[in-house]
C-alpha cells in the first residue's frame, strides 16, 4: 500500500502572479508563463528553509487501511527528505504462505497501478512554462470578485479537464481541480493551496479519488517551521 504515499503532484507549492489576466487589454500569456514559472521557482527556495509534517490517508472502499505522517525537510544538496514519525502500517503482521504470495501479487499489481497514477497526475503540475503557456492559452476565464476561474479542457489527455481557482488580491491559486481517467477509470483531484505570513505558498491539502477502484488518498501539509 506504500506506493500510494509516494503519489504527490508538482512539489507542493503553487505560486502564481495573474495581475495581467484581469487587466482590461489581452495578457501576454509568453510573459505571464515566465513570470508564473519564476514565481514557483523562488517559493522553493523559500521553502528550502522550512521542516513540514506531511499526513498520508489511504482509504479503500470507505475504509481507513493506511495512515503515516512524516517529517519533511530539504538537505543541503536541495534533497527532499522523509522521516517517518508514524505510519500504522508498522503494527501489521505480514501474511505467510499461500494467503501471503496472493497479498504479495495483489499488491505488487496495485503498486504498478499506482506509479502509472501518480505518473498521469504529475503532468497537471505544469511543472514548465512551456506547459504554463500552453495552459493559460486554451483556458476560459471567467472573473468573479477577486475570484479569477480558468478552465482548460484537453490539458493532458482528449477529454481531461482542469480548473484554477485564483485569489488575484493575493495572487495565487487557491483551488486546482483536475478531472481525467486512467485505464478508463475517472481520476478526480483537488489541490487546496495555503501560503504563510512571509508568502511562502504550500499545498495544504491533496485529495485524489478513483471512485471504480474505491480508492481515495488525501495528503496534508502542515506544521512549517523555519530551519
Amino acid at each position: 500500500m506504500k506506493i500510494w504515499q509516494r503519489v504527490l503532484v508538482g512539489g507542493g507549492s503553487v505560486v502564481i502572479a495573474l495581475g495581467a489576466i484581469v487587466a482590461q487589454e489581452p495578457p501576454n500569456l509568453g510573459a505571464l508563463a515566465t513570470e508564473i514559472d519564476e514565481g514557483r521557482k523562488q517559493n522553493h527556495m523559500k521553502m528550502r528553509s522550512y521542516t513540514w509534517n506531511t499526513r498520508t490517508e489511504i482509504k479503500i472502499d470507505g475504509e481507513v487501511k493506511s495512515t503515516k505522517v512524516d517529517l519533511v525537510r530539504f538537505t543541503a544538496e536541495g534533497e527532499l527528505q522523509k522521516t517517518k514519525i508514524s505510519d500504522s502500517a508498522d503494527g501489521q503482521k505480514k501474511k505467510r504462505g499461500i494467503k501471503g504470495k496472493a497479498a504479495s501479487k495483489k499488491i505488487k499489481g496495485m503498486q504498478e497501478w499506482g506509479a502509472e497514477l501518480k505518473k498521469l497526475l504529475q503532468k497537471y503540475s505544469l511543472s514548465t512554462a512551456g506547459s504554463l503557456l500552453d495552459y493559460l492559452d486554451k483556458a476560459e476565464v471567467q472573473k468573479t470578485g477577486q475570484v479569477v476561474t480558468l478552465v482548460g479542457r484537453g490539458v493532458v489527455q482528449q477529454g481531461d479537464e482542469m480548473t484554477m481557482l485564483v485569489d488575484t488580491v493575493a495572487k495565487q491559486v487557491k483551488i486546482v481541480e483536475v478531472k481525467t481517467t486512467l485505464d478508463g477509470d475517472a481520476v478526480e483531484m483537488e489541490i487546496l493551496n495555503d501560503s504563510l505570513d512571509d508568502g511562502l505558498s504550500f499545498t495544504s491539502r491533496q485529495l485524489v479519488k478513483v471512485p471504480a477502484q474505491k480508492v481515495e488518498l488525501t495528503i496534508e501539509n502542515f506544521n512549517f517551521l523555519r530551519q
